[in-house]
């Protein structure tokens, strides 16, 4: 897959989102394909926050093909017993992340597979919300 998951926790502690987030992981496992975008979700918690909101743009590497968007967990999102709507943040940020990686790809004239990505979003969704 051309999509990854990655997680900075911001504690030691578990949080209620935990669930969701590993349903979710469960459709986007690596398999070290190139071109990939490595989503990486910072939460927070009693030792750090994310010093930002939103999504932000990380490491790209045009050597490896890969890319690493960041996406700031909010705290009603990671305190959320709510799997339905936890999975829901988490696959509408990779479909933002996906979005906002498109053109870095061009600029940097490497062929992503769009289609195959946004297919794997659309099974997680369906699977997991329908």
């Amino acid at each position: 897959m051309t999509i990854s998951i990655g997680t900075v926790m911001g504690g030691p502690e578990s949080l209620p989102c935990e669930s969701a987030l590993k349903s979710v992981w469960g459709y986007f496992k690596s398999n070290e394909s190139q071109p990939f975008l490595n989503v990486v979700f910072h939460f927070p918690g009693s030792l750090i926050s994310p010093p930002y909101t939103g999504l932000r743009t990380g490491r790209f590497s045009s050597k490896e093909q890969g890319f690493m968007i960041q996406v700031a967990v909010p705290e009603e999102v990671a305190q959320s017993a709510d799997k339905e709507a936890a999975s829901e943040f988490f696959l509408s940020a990779i479909e933002e992340a996906l979005k906002l990686s498109e053109s870095r790809w061009k600029k940097h004239n490497i062929s992503f597979p769009y289609g195959a990505a946004r297919e794997q979003i659309n099974l997680a969704r369906k699977e997991l919300l329908d």
